[in-house]
């Protein structure tokens, strides 16, 4: 099966060298970025292939879609461990397809796809992910109505918030309404979320992971004002209430309003997405071995610098409250700043570096091997992607990444260098 599985990819990347000729352009694209967007109106969107159209077929312009990708990532510490590195090369095979139906005015979108992560050395750790997506959009004469579902099963590698693999499965679901003129939007919506942890082991005393599973209801409203062409003031309440399957773990309620600008700030060169806020999180059930509600400070987005079309530098932001699976505590705090530079060489070749930071807080004393602290985590990586578009229906990446992450306590700290090799094909 080893074997298979290497010639495999092998037989795949002659292919795409062997496609190789001069042609149209099939690089980087930006991302649209609209005054108001909760939800993408396509699901043909793929990092991989951005440019792909699908395939049209004879039936009312339905269109279908599919890609396969292969890859090798080399992991020198796939255990995530501060002394002892445990190394092996991962196997990731990718496949997914999905169907655009559009009646009218209107588009309903169907995909999945399926990810298998196969390990040469310790196949224990072999796991298989799935994403269906299903999207109904539908364009009103002054509104625009999306109901959108998207459901995973997946497997958490190890980090600073977990040490061991955890199966997951989660659904997400958001209906939506939407209108908006030359100077004023608003988009109302209300979520369901489920998350569900498939694992018994202990955390803290009798709570396991599959106690943290949870469902949350959630209530949204986002309001936009544009008070130049390419400028608007947005202001977003997002309301919430989460529900545990155990009475070990702790409901909530929540409640999230921010402040935030879009738009163009200077000269079509220098835009931003951001949002400040703050958060309130009380408990509705209070199981004693808990801490109390959260309050804090909240925001998310970045800015974006286009030089040329050619360099693009952008810069994220986030500080967001996170459920937790980290003994009795019911929350993390955490603090993200991401950077990122995109080049693009040639018409299909172009390189993206990026670094990150971010910092998890956790409220209470815990106590790891005799030592008591409000845990904290440090954690940072740098990486180097390079990609290159063959053809429309084609791409390569190779890419690098270091990570390093330092804890009070030490146990969770550790460092990893982690070399990827991709090829996708679609259309």
């Amino acid at each position: 099966m080893k074997n298979y599985k290497l010639t495999v990819f092998l037989a795949v990347c002659a292919f795409v060298f062997l496609s190789v000729r001069a042609g149209t352009s099939y690089g980087y694209t930006e991302p649209v970025r609209p005054i108001l967007s909760k939800m993408n109106g396509t699901v043909l969107d793929d990092p991989d292939l951005p440019n792909r159209s699908g395939f049209k077929t004879k039936i009312d312009h339905i269109v279908a879609h599919g890609a396969v990708s292969s890859g090798l990532t080399f992991d020198p510490n796939i255990y995530l461990n501060e002394g002892h590195h445990t190394y092996d090369m991962i196997y990731v095979e990718n496949q997914s397809a999905g169907v655009e139906i559009p009646f009218k005015n209107h588009k309903l979108s169907l995909d999945y796809g399926i990810t298998e992560n196969i390990f040469e050395r310790f196949p224990l750790n072999n796991h298989i992910d799935t994403r269906a997506r299903g999207l109904l959009d539908l364009e009103l004469s002054d509104y625009r109505i999306t109901i959108g579902e998207t459901y995973k099963t997946f497997t958490d590698l190890p980090g600073t918030q977990n040490q061991s693999r955890l199966k997951q499965d989660s659904s997400n679901m958001r209906a939506g309404i939407r209108h908006e003129t030359d100077k004023f939007g608003f988009d109302i919506g209300y979520s369901h979320l489920f998350h569900n942890y498939d694992n018994d082991d202990s955390i803290f005393g009798p709570l396991t992971n599959r106690d943290r599973s949870s469902a949350t209801d959630i209530m949204d409203a986002t309001y936009a004002y544009r008070f130049f062409p390419k400028m608007a003031i947005t202001l977003e309440d997002d309301y919430g209430d989460s529900n545990f399957v155990s009475s070990n773990s702790p409901n909530y309620f929540f409640n999230d309003v921010l402040l935030g600008l879009r738009g163009d700030l200077w000269r079509n060169k220098l835009s931003t997405n951001l949002q400040l806020g703050y958060r309130y999180e009380g408990l509705t059930s209070s199981p004693v071995m808990f801490h109390g509600p959260a309050s804090t400070f909240i925001y998310r987005g970045g800015f974006k610098y286009t030089f040329s079309d050619r360099n693009i530098l952008d810069l994220n932001l986030e500080r967001t409250v996170n459920d937790s699976t980290y003994q009795n505590l019911p929350y993390y705090k955490s603090d993200f700043v991401g950077l990122g530079f995109t080049h693009v060489f040639t018409r299909k070749i172009s390189a993206r570096a990026n670094a990150s930071y971010q910092r998890n807080s956790y409220p209470a004393d815990t106590t790891e091997q005799g030592e008591t602290y409000k845990r904290r985590d440090d954690s940072g990586d740098v990486g180097l992607t390079l990609r290159y578009d063959i053809q429309r229906w084609l791409s390569a990446e190779v890419g690098y990444e270091y990570k390093k992450a330092v804890s009070n306590f030490k146990i969770y700290g550790y460092d990893d260098n982690i070399a990827t090799l991709k090829v996708t094909a679609g259309f």
